[in-house]
């Protein structure tokens, strides 16, 4: 596969109003590190109104921030809309708060419950609506995963995995690897399971109640790695070569399904939160691929939709929990989209 990302966003610019339903773009100032949707979608009148909460390093000092925004587009299914008559804010990107944040931030997510976590240089930290919740940690943190509003999942760079009790602002340390760690997941229907890799020719499922661990072995190495929220056994792995393999974790010797929507490694893998077979995967070639699972073969198929806005790897995107076919990304040259997906694209999945 040729991948020319400049061109591919040419051509992408030339066909925009036809890929999309709305999208909006905006050029960052500080350094993004994490992106996520935020809280649900308010819907006032002919506008729609996403929150997106973003940790940003400061550009002047060692310090960093967590900034919340808005974005609105127009609502096209609202009784008032009114496309002759569109409102100030449709297509903007508004910075409605930032909180200042003491250290360098490294990593940070938020969870269904719109709880913030985040890890620096010097603690992690859970902020919740009642206030923020941190403690001390001896060893940097650079991944978090957020899977329950009390038990965030932080790895740390001594190659401690721990769970943080925000009720009791104290850690648990759950398991220890050897080497770093590049993509963690953990089980929706059976919290005790985590699956991640560490680059290798295979993926670890650890036991947290008995510290046991099994590897599954591939051809290929693995960058990312994501268990379906909907069915306990299934998970997806995102491969250097631009593959992704589904397997079932119970008899993993073959994939279930194999397709190859990218042709560098797969950074990270996001499964929709409304259609169990759609899987979103971010590559360092600077696309955002949807694929489909559906009862299809084709490996060419599978792939159903190619966000092309960006012209460098993507840090971060996300789906919207409570808009169909609403995703939004950020980019390592600061620019950050939100973009929904026009259902002429997707017919097949509608």
């Amino acid at each position: 596969m040729d991948n020319d990302p400049l061109r591919d966003f040419l051509d992408w610019r030339m066909h925009v109003k036809e890929f999309y339903q709305g999208l909006i773009m905006y050029a960052l100032h500080d350094k993004p590190v994490s992106m996520n949707f935020f809280g649900p979608t308010q819907h006032i009148k002919s506008s729609s109104i996403f929150s997106i909460v973003m940790s940003n390093k400061n550009m002047n000092d060692a310090n960093s921030t967590i900034n919340l925004w808005t974005a609105t587009f127009p609502n096209r299914y609202a009784p008032e809309f009114n496309p002759a008559q569109p409102e100030e804010k449709w297509g903007k990107f508004i910075e409605n708060s930032r909180i200042p944040i003491n250290g360098t931030i490294i990593c940070c997510t938020a969870d269904s419950d719109s709880n913030i976590n985040a890890g620096t240089d010097k603690e992690i930290m859970s902020i919740q609506m009642n206030g923020r919740t941190c403690i001390q940690i001896s060893s940097p943190s650079y991944l978090v995963r957020s899977f329950g509003s009390n038990f965030p999942i932080f790895v740390l760079k001594d190659g401690n995995i721990v769970s943080f009790d925000t009720r009791r602002s104290s850690i648990n340390r759950l398991y220890s690897v050897d080497q770093t760690i590049l993509d963690l997941t953990q089980s929706t229907m059976d919290t005790n399971t985590i699956l991640y890799t560490q680059g290798k020719k295979h993926a670890s499922v650890l036991d947290i109640r008995s510290q046991s661990e099994i590897q599954i072995k591939m051809n290929h190495h693995i960058s990312s790695v994501a268990l379906s929220p909907n069915l306990s056994y299934l998970f997806a792995a995102g491969h250097n070569d631009g593959h992704v393999n589904l397997y079932d974790i119970r008899f993993p010797i073959l994939p279930l399904h194999s397709i190859a929507p990218h042709d560098h490694p797969v950074t990270s893998l996001k499964w929709s939160p409304f259609d169990p077979d759609v899987l979103a995967c971010a590559s360092s070639d600077t696309a955002v691929t949807i694929c489909s699972f559906r009862g299809n073969t084709n490996k060419e198929n599978q792939c159903v939709f190619a966000h092309n806005g960006h012209v460098s790897p993507i840090i971060e995107f996300d789906w919207s929990r409570d808009t169909k076919w609403t995703l939004a990304s950020v980019s390592e040259d600061n620019l950050f989209e939100i973009w929904s997906i026009s259902l002429s694209q997707i017919e097949e999945l509608v």
